[in-house]
C-alpha cells in the first residue's frame, strides 16, 4: 500500500492509501472505502486498511482515503455534505492513475461514510457505480433523494444499533431498494447482526471478529459478482 495526498480545494488536502492493481499495463476497477466519523484512529484505522489490501488482492484498485486531518476523529460529527467534495476530489484523483478505470467504480461506506458514498451515488451519472456496500450506514438523511441511481448494494447492521438506528437507516434503505426493483442483500425479513462489545457498542463490528471477518467475506463475493476485476486495455 502506498500513502499520496489529494487535494479537495485550493486550501485543502487528504490523505489516501492506495493499494496498486496488477502492474501488467491494464486498467482495473476501482474500490474506494469511505471510514466512519472515528476516521482511522485505533481500532478502526488498521482494519480498514486491512480490508483495503484485501480487495485490492482482488484484483482491483482499492483505495482509502481519508477525510479528516491525520489521527483527527469527531464521533459527534454527521454531517454528510460536508464531505460528501472529498470523495469526488479523491475519485478524482485516483482517475489519473494509469491502473485505474473509474468508470468501474465500487463504494464501501462505513457509519458516516455510509451516507457520504450513498450521497455521490446520487450525484453521480446513473450506472457509474457499479456495486455498494453498506456497513451500518448513516443513509437515513439521503433517503428522501431516492434510490433510482443506486446499485447492487449489500447492507449491514446491528440490530440495536443506537448510533445509526436501523430503524432510520438500513430498513428503510433495503426496503427502497426492494420497492425499486434492485439487487440487495439481506432481503426482508432482515436479518442484521448483534455484534456488542465494549469497544464499538452495538454499531462497529468488533475487528476480527465472526460478523468482521463474515461482512469482509460477503462483500468481496458481492464485488466480484457485479464488477469483475477484469483488467482492460
Amino acid at each position: 500500500m502506498i500513502h499520496e495526498t489529494y487535494r479537495v480545494d485550493a486550501t485543502t488536502s487528504f490523505g489516501i492509501d492506495i493499494a496498486p492493481a496488477p502492474a501488467d499495463g491494464r486498467k482495473y476497477p476501482v474500490v474506494v472505502l469511505v471510514h466512519g466519523n472515528f476516521g482511522l484512529r485505533d481500532p478502526y484505522g488498521d482494519q480498514l486498511r486491512n480490508f483495503t489490501d484485501e480487495i485490492a488482492e482482488l484484483g482491483y484498485l482499492a483505495a482509502l482515503p481519508t477525510y479528516f486531518p491525520s489521527g483527527f476523529a469527531n464521533p459527534e460529527d454527521v454531517n454528510i455534505d460536508a464531505h460528501s467534495p472529498a470523495l469526488v476530489a479523491a475519485i478524482d484523483h485516483l482517475s489519473r492513475r494509469a491502473d485505474a478505470d473509474v468508470t468501474r467504480l465500487g463504494l464501501v461506506g462505513f457509519s458516516l461514510g455510509g451516507g457520504i458514498a450513498l450521497s455521490y451515488i446520487q450525484r453521480a451519472s446513473i450506472g457509474s457505480v457499479k456495486a455498494f456496500a453498506d456497513f451500518y450506514g448513516l443513509v437515513g438523511p439521503k433517503l428522501s433523494a431516492g434510490v433510482a441511481k443506486v446499485p447492487p448494494t449489500i447492507i449491514f447492521s446491528n440490530e440495536h444499533d443506537p448510533f445509526v438506528p436501523v430503524a432510520q437507516n438500513s430498513g428503510p434503505f433495503a426496503d427502497a431498494l426492494a420497492r425499486a426493483h434492485i439487487e440487495h442483500e439481506p432481503i426482508a425479513p432482515y436479518a442484521w447482526a448483534h455484534d456488542d462489545w465494549i469497544g464499538g457498542g452495538v454499531h462497529a463490528f468488533r475487528p476480527g471478529g465472526p460478523d468482521d471477518v463474515s461482512s469482509r467475506d460477503r462483500t468481496k463475493k458481492w464485488l466480484v459478482k457485479h464488477m469483475p476485476p477484469v483488467g482492460l486495455p
